[in-house]
């Protein structure tokens, strides 16, 4: 099995953090694996740990000061890394109240990542999305660069026929998209996606992943932007932006085959 998402932490972390997220990013259409899903009485734990390294594509270490003192957390971080010098695969860290110069004098090869970092006690909605929409981002950047990032542009899309086509050609022509103003932009954005799915939809029931993704992301981020006590970022726009990006080469993909 593919997992997309597999979450080190600390036992402290696993009710307050780890099962929301994990909870959040399978709502969305992830393969996200934990210990406690992924482990069962009675199993080797080490080697039920390895098979899940194996199969992983990133792996979200959530840091906090009991992390660096155990040696199960310490040991998956260890085996992500030894992978990660083979095929790049990404950690991603997450610090929950503890200072990088901690983590540092403990595991010095994460010095120099970019990371992200929570206060867990007013940890709240609005950096809930904040943390999903950077992981998602990045899911959807890494798939940017495996495609041809000189192809990533709508034009090519008016040689095909296609239902709905004036309606998404009229929509990426405004670029409302582009605004300053992340609230309008991304609302413009989820818009765009789900026209984009509904073309897809149309033309073949065989799922698509990133399809299916960027569609659940599109409607949480709609609600969230028509909330008026959240301000949408710069971050939660981008995830959107990037997830639009892919989901425009797949349809191009499934216009040429």
């Amino acid at each position: 099995m593919n997992i997309d998402f597999f979450i080190s932490h600390s036992k402290e972390m696993k009710s307050v953090f780890v099962i929301p997220l994990m909870q959040s990013l399978s709502a969305l259409g992830f393969n996200v694996w934990i210990d406690r899903n992924g482990i069962v009485t009675g199993q080797n734990i080490y080697s039920k740990i390895k098979e899940a390294v194996t199969n992983s594509t990133y792996c979200i270490a959530v840091i906090n000061q009991e992390f660096l003192t155990r040696s199960w957390p310490l040991e998956e971080l260890n085996l992500f890394h030894s992978k990660e010098k083979k095929d790049q695969t990404i950690i991603i860290p997450v610090y929950v109240d503890i200072d990088k110069n901690i983590v540092y004098e403990k595991i010095p090869w994460l010095e120099g990542r970019a990371f992200e970092k929570i206060d867990i006690k007013h940890f709240a909605d609005n950096d809930r999305i904040e943390i999903i929409c950077r992981i998602v981002g990045r899911y959807y950047k890494d798939r940017i660069l495996e495609l041809n990032p000189n192809k990533l542009e709508y034009s090519s899309l008016y040689k095909y026929s296609f239902p709905c086509k004036e309606s998404l050609l009229t929509l990426l022509e405004r670029r409302e998209y582009f605004l300053y103003d992340f609230r309008i932009a991304t609302i413009e954005l989820c818009n765009i996606t789900g026209v984009v799915n509904a073309v897809y939809s149309a033309l073949t029931s065989k799922p698509n992943k990133y399809m299916s993704i960027s569609n659940n992301l599109s409607n949480i981020l709609r609600g969230f932007c028509f909330n008026p006590n959240y301000e949408p970022t710069y971050n939660i726009y981008i995830s959107i932006l990037y997830s639009l990006h892919v989901i425009l080469e797949e349809l191009k993909i499934l216009l040429d085959s």
